[in-house]
Formats: C-alpha cells, structure tokens, sequence
C-alpha cells in the first residue's frame, strides 16, 4: 500500500467536507432549514427583498436564490446590484445594514451571471478595508461572513486567465486576512472559518502573506491565540506543511475543548500534514488519538499501520473491529482493504483470516444490520473463499435471497456485482 494511497484518500475526503461545509454555510444564518424561495424574481420582489434587507431571511433569500440562480430571475442583475448599492449610499459606512448590502453587491458582482470580478474585487476590498477601522462588536459576524463568501467563491479555476483579476486578487486577499486577523484579535471567532486554503491556492504569490500571518500569532492574545492559529494552520497548510504542523502542534495544546469538533479537526490535519511530509511515525500517533476520540478513523489507521509495517499494530486494529460499536462502513473498508492485498506472505494469510473471522462474527452477531453493508460483508467473505478454493463455504455465505430490496435503487450495482460474483461460482 503506497503513500500515495494515502493522500489521494484524504484528498477526496477534503473534497468531500468541503462541499459539506459550502452547504452549511449557504444556511448557516437563516435558521434551521433553508428559506422559501420566491416562485420569480420581478422586479417588486427585489425591491422588496432589498428595502428589508436586515429583516428575516430576505439577505439570504437574495444572496442563494437570486444570485446563484435558484429560481427563476426575471429582473436583471444590473438593476438587482444597482439597487443594492444605492442602499449602502443612504447607510451609514460601517454600520450593519451597510455592510450587509455592501457584501450582497460585492458577492452578486462576483458569482451573478454578469459577472464583473474586477467590480467585485473593488467592493470587497472596501468592506475589508472599512473593517480595518471597526470597533463595533455587532458588525463583526456580518463582516465575517463576507469574508467567508469571498474566499468560498475563488474556486481555482475562477476567472482563471483574466490578467487584470489574477494582477488584483492578491491583494484582496491580502486585505481580507488583515480584516480576519483583526475582527479575531477584537471580537470573537467566525461561525465558519473562511476557506483560505482555496483563496492561498488561488493567488499568484500567496508566499506574501506569511508575514501577515507571523504578525497575527505574535500579537494574539491568551484568549484568541487558539482561534488565530487555526486560522494560521489553515493558509500554511498551502503555504509551508512543516509551519503548519508547528502551529497545529500549538492548538493541540490549547484546545478548549480535547475532545471537541475543532480537537478532531486538528487531529485531521495533522495527520494530513504529516502523511503529506511523509513522517507516517507522527500521523500514526495522531491518528490513534482521532480514532480514541471519533470512535472513527479505522481504515486510515489500518493504512499508516500497514505504511509502516506494524503487523502487530494492524492485527490488534483488526480485532478491535468486532466491537458493534464501530461503524459498518468502516468495517467494510477496512475488510476490503486487507482482502484488497495479495501479497503471498505468512502475514497476509494471517490478516487475511484475522479479518475474515471478524466478518463471520458481524454476520453471526445479534445486531441491527444494514442490508446493504450485510450484502457487501457476503461478498467480500465469498470472494475469500473462492481464491483459496474453497467454493462451498463461497456459495454458503452468498445467499441472495434476503437481498431483493436491494435489486433497485442507490444500491443496484452492489446487488448486480453480489449475482456476478455468485454466478462465477457455478461455473
């Protein structure tokens, strides 16, 4: 199993949070579920949405049913935009309403169907520039979030090739970090942290701003350290992997909470990190940590024990497995991993077994279980049985008459390899 296994694994399940925390984000403001999206957007409607833009759910309403083209827009965004800024003319600079009409036209600009990503730029460098010279706690959410907005938007392939957007977009970044640093230093820390690892990927020559970031952790405080070196970690990890295992190292130690959602998420990048600079000895640690806490984790700890060799290590990962408090998925991955080796060595006849056990006893145990991830026990057993030849116990442990609900729907192409691989057992 290479190392390079390893990283494209975790790359997709980066890829993964990172859609999931996109979504968060959309409704992170707007109460428990998503608002009620206007059949049309005419132009009453805007003017409406935009005159009450502080009141319930019409900032977000605007922001993901109008501009990312939920719905069916009749009004052009010139007028939609035109009218937004016109209400932040008749704002006071720096007030809430301001900055949330501020950052709607900015957010528009950029993500609209007409797009003006120069104009865009232009606006949120204001925002971020105007947020430099606040003192007002209430606005620091609202500022926040724009800043959220902005770097969730510089996806790597946005306005790639526009010379003009490439020769700015630095510098807003720039600008937004100094306005991050600043609001965390004063305030508090965001609901959801910007993705400054897709803005750094996205600059020309993101190396600048490590001078900005060594300036925010060496003027933090006891109280908002933790908060600036995640946001830290978060742009080194672009940056310089060993600085950001130096700095997620320092927000282990302050975590205020050991066991919490931001403690597992410096457990991730560590290990990430780690397998990235190739010291498995260290992700291997903190992964066993993860697992301690998360209860999950097991087919990356399988992985970087095996990456190192530890056969001891893998054995007891194994058998642990047989708890029913570990998940099926993770069962399942870790059994088709092991089976996935055809090494002909005594140790992976043995792991082979080990494994091959701690299925029989999921299938014999009194326990709630997934159709689905029954099925997929069955075929991994079946398909073990038949490469050591033993075609009876293969043909026993497949019984397909339990699984017909599985013949359509999401699951269709499982049920179609359990029948292929239970047909080339008669033959």
């Amino acid at each position: 199993m290479k190392i390079s296994q390893v990283r494209s694994t975790l790359l997709l399940s980066t890829w993964l949070v990172f859609v999931a925390i996109l979504s968060a984000h959309a409704v992170q403001d707007v109460g428990n579920s998503a608002p009620a999206l206007p059949r049309e957007y005419d132009e009453a409607t805007i003017e409406r949405l935009v005159s009450k833009i502080d009141e319930g759910q019409n900032a977000a309403i605007l922001q993901f049913g109008y501009f990312l083209g939920r719905s069916r827009n009749s009004c052009p965004i010139d007028k939609v935009l035109s009218l937004l800024l016109a209400r932040a003319e008749v704002e006071p600079a720096g007030s809430q309403n301001w900055y949330l009409v501020q950052s709607l036209a900015a957010f528009g600009t950029l993500n609209g169907r007409s797009r003006n990503p120069i104009t865009a730029l232009h606006l949120y460098e204001i925002i971020f520039d105007q947020a430099l010279k606040t003192d007002a706690p209430q606005t620091a959410p609202v500022v926040q979030r724009a800043i959220g907005d902005f770097t969730f938007s510089l996806r790597p392939d946005s306005q790639k090739g526009h010379i003009t957007y490439d020769n700015r977009l630095d510098g807003t970044i720039e600008k937004a970090l100094r306005a991050h640093f600043h609001l965390l230093q004063a305030f508090r820390k965001p609901d959801l942290e910007p993705a400054w690892g897709q803005a750094v990927q996205r600059a020309a020559n993101p190396i600048g701003f490590a001078s900005i970031v060594e300036d925010a952790i060496g003027r933090s405080r006891p109280e908002n350290r933790y908060s600036v070196l995640i946001s830290a970690a978060a742009i080194y990890e672009r940056l310089d992997r060993k600085r950001c295992i130096e700095i997620l190292l320092q927000a282990k130690q302050l975590s205020p909470s050991p066991e919490g959602s931001q403690a597992k998420w410096v457990l991730q990048r560590l290990v990430h990190n780690e397998i990235a600079t190739d010291d498995t000895a260290s992700a291997l640690v903190h992964q066993r940590e993860y697992v301690r806490i998360t209860r999950r984790g097991w087919p990356s700890l399988v992985r970087l024990q095996w990456l190192q060799q530890d056969w001891v290590g893998v054995e007891k990962s194994l058998l642990e497995l047989r708890k029913s408090t570990v998940a099926e998925d993770e069962l399942m991955a870790c059994a088709e991993m092991v089976f996935s080796s055809k090494e002909n060595t005594t140790t992976t006849t043995k792991l082979h077994d080990v494994i091959r056990d701690v299925l029989i006893g999921y299938l014999r145990e009194q326990r709630l279980r997934r159709p689905e991830w029954e099925l997929q026990a069955r075929v991994l057993l079946a398909r073990y049985y038949r490469d050591i030849g033993d075609r009876k116990s293969a043909r026993d442990v497949l019984d397909m008459s339990s699984f017909s609900s599985l013949q359509t729907g999401r699951f269709s192409s499982l049920f179609s390899m359990a029948m292929r691989v239970r047909e080339s057992l008669t033959r």
